[in-house]
């Protein structure tokens, strides 16, 4: 062997030797039917120098399994450490306790989680599996660990295991290893192999799109509906199914949107829920006819005209994913079911019992279709509104004549969204999953993190939620950041005296100024449900709140940091930013005061607005002082404007 060839073997002996010493396992555990727990070490495969991958054949998963956790070495710290636990929404924890628990069983609505440690984020994405999984952090005994969990049990009570379970790890260094860069990286995976695109430019082929840049979306939040039923034993027909409560006719309707629009609310997007058959929730998979208690086809054509007609955009809810025993469309054969032919807790509604519909069975016989269509020809173009489906993990279903996986019903939810934004211009749903998410144009709000965080329900082991699905989709789909947010202006809502049994609560009227700043931090736009004329000064409150950030929507949100205690900034495409000031007292930020309670909007071209929140009229721009007062005419449902000076 000659020196050059002894030299080559040589230096490969080394670099296999350094291989071997620095590659990477995770620690499997798989949780076991009997409360055992047994472990393994798997080697992760590299992908490249920041990429490696986990793969856990589903041959190798036991009869005994009822859960598997995946826990690479770097998805590891102890108490003490530099850095946080973060999920696919932007749910945090820093490494402060002995001991906690996490668990986000929605996790698959952006199939990633990280921990940053030091210098350096590993991120996951789970690449198999992704809608079968919980995300977890704990910590027991100050030792923390991030990961996916699989949930084989649950899975296999409707088909077997049919997949690999993969994971592809990701590590970010440097000035990209926080929730930033972590958020940056998946949103240009989605724009290389998702087909997202901005709505900006969708908007210059879709006048829906265009008019959604521009509004904020109002929800009718039930027409009409039936009181639910306190014996969860009945089963409902149209024999025996509750009597209506009507709320908001189509005529009333009319009315509202008239005073909603001379009070200065000039673009809105109307969201009607309850026009289906039997009111709302009342019997699906029916959409059609129109409800006649409220008016019938003739009316809803009618409060859609006059929407047009001041301005404004109209759109409806529909929902394939329940069905109830008064539906003419009910058959117990296209219900969803477990593999031993069992049916799903659908929960209890208005129209009695639920049953999972198999949404894939109403796509096939046509259902959909023939109802957007319909629908069309009554209301005109509008983003058609699907409740549920974003805000859960497709429904799996186990029925031996209709088998449908997580994933092939994730593909049928896009199927629709892609069909609505055809028929009707547009597509929304209610939450943050994103399997489909290149045919949305909106969702009303993301989830319940950020209340869950206010309200300490993890008892501090969550510090906080960062926003990393707007960071990944803003500019790309409308939202509302939280449930929380939602209705920020009309004040707490009180449920204890029963009305919600009816459909609505009680508020008091009191903004939360936190609410108000966390709508605009977070590059939001707000959403209000609505039942009542005794809303409309709190929508208009809002509305005013909104048109000095609404043309941000256009722009990617680039940065979000922390500048001070209390004070953030948010950065967007256009060169704009915002930084807002939780605080009880001024702040100063780049030699600029920022106001107690309030926010100072940097423009591109180097003007500033400064908004400050009043008790009374909400965030209000506090350079000019010019205040909203929003009054009460005798007879009290007419709000009006008018500039006051400073008091």
């Amino acid at each position: 062997m000659n020196s050059e060839v002894k030299k080559s073997a040589f230096l490969s002996g080394i670099l296999l030797v350094a291989f071997a010493a620095t590659a990477e396992e995770a620690l499997v555990r798989v949780n076991l039917a009997d409360g055992g727990v047994r472990t393994e070490r798997v080697a992760l495969a590299s992908v490249s120098p920041a990429q490696v991958r986990f793969t856990y054949p589903k041959e190798r998963i036991t009869d005994d399994a009822v859960s598997i956790d995946v826990v690479p070495d770097f998805m590891t710290a102890k108490k003490g450490d530099d850095g946080y636990w973060i999920d696919a929404r932007g749910a945090y924890g820093r490494f402060e306790h002995e001991s906690g628990v996490y668990e986000n069983d929605r996790a698959g609505w952006m199939p990633i989680f990280g921990l940053k440690r030091g210098e350096t984020l590993w991120y996951g994405q789970v690449m198999g599996w992704r809608c079968d999984y919980h995300f977890c952090a704990e910590a027991k005994d100050g030792r923390y660990e991030a990961f996916p969990r699989f949930m084989v049990k649950a899975l296999r009570a409707y088909y077997p295991v049919y997949q690999d379970i993969v994971v592809d790890f990701r590590r970010l260094d440097g000035a990209a290893a926080d929730y930033v860069g972590y958020a940056k990286a998946y949103r240009k995976y989605q724009f290389a192999n998702a087909g997202i695109r901005m709505a900006r430019d969708r908007a210059k082929t879709n006048p829906v799109t265009d008019y959604l840049l521009e509004s904020f979306v109002i929800r009718i939040s039930q027409h009409c509906r039936k009181q639910v039923l306190k014996d969860r034993t009945l089963r409902m027909t149209r024999a025996n199914e509750q009597p209506l409560l009507v709320h908001m006719p189509f005529l009333i309707c009319q009315d509202y949107a008239q005073q909603l629009h001379d009070a200065g609310v000039d673009k809105a997007t109307f969201l009607s829920a309850g026009w289906t058959s039997g009111g709302y929730d009342g019997r699906y998979p029916d959409m059609f006819p129109v409800e006649p208690a409220i008016g019938g086809e003739a009316g809803f054509k009618a409060f859609a005209e006059r929407c047009r007609d001041l301005g404004f955009q109209m759109s409806a809810e529909v929902d394939y994913t329940e069905m109830y025993g008064p539906a003419d469309r009910f058959n117990l054969d296209l219900a969803c079911r477990y593999a031993n032919g069992q049916f799903p807790d659908g929960g209890f509604w208005p129209g009695g019992l639920a049953y999972n519909l198999c949404t894939k069975k109403a796509l096939d016989l046509g259902w959909c279709q023939t109802d957007f269509a319909r629908l069309r020809d009554v209301i005109g173009p509008g983003p058609l509104f699907f409740d549920v489906m974003s805000a859960i993990e497709p429904r799996r279903c186990g029925h031996p004549a209709h088998k449908v996986t997580s994933d092939e019903m994730g593909a049928v939810y896009s199927r629709l969204f892609e069909l609505a934004q055809g028929a009707m211009g547009g597509a929304a749903s209610e939450c943050g999953f994103d399997l489909g998410i290149r045919h949305l144009d909106y969702v009303n709000y993301l989830w319940h993190e950020i209340g869950f965080w206010k309200s300490n329900r993890y008892k501090g082991f969550l510090s906080g939620v960062f926003p990393v699905w707007e960071l990944v989709y803003h500019g790309v789909v409308f939202y509302t950041s939280d449930r929380w947010l939602q209705n920020h202006t009309y004040g707490n809502e009180d449920r204890s005296n029963g009305a919600f049994d009816f459909g609505w609560g009680v508020y008091d009227r009191k903004e939360d100024p936190e609410k108000a700043l966390k709508i605009v931090e977070f590059g939001g736009r707000p959403i209000l449900y609505t039942h009542t004329f005794g809303d409309i000064p709190s929508i208009v409150k809002a509305w005013r709140e909104y048109k000095p950030v609404r043309h941000l929507q256009k722009e990617e949100m680039t940065g979000h940091r922390e500048v001070a205690a209390g004070v953030f900034l948010t950065a967007y495409g256009d060169g704009s930013y915002t930084v807002c000031n939780y605080n009880r007292s001024s702040a100063i930020f780049d030699g600029n005061a920022i106001p107690a309670l309030g926010y100072v909007l940097f423009n591109p071209d180097g003007t500033r607005k400064a908004f400050a929140f009043d008790s009374e009229n909400g965030l209000c721009e506090g350079v000019t002082r010019l205040l909203c007062r929003v009054n009460e005419v005798k007879g009290g449902i007419m709000p009006r404007s008018r500039p006051v000076e400073d008091p």
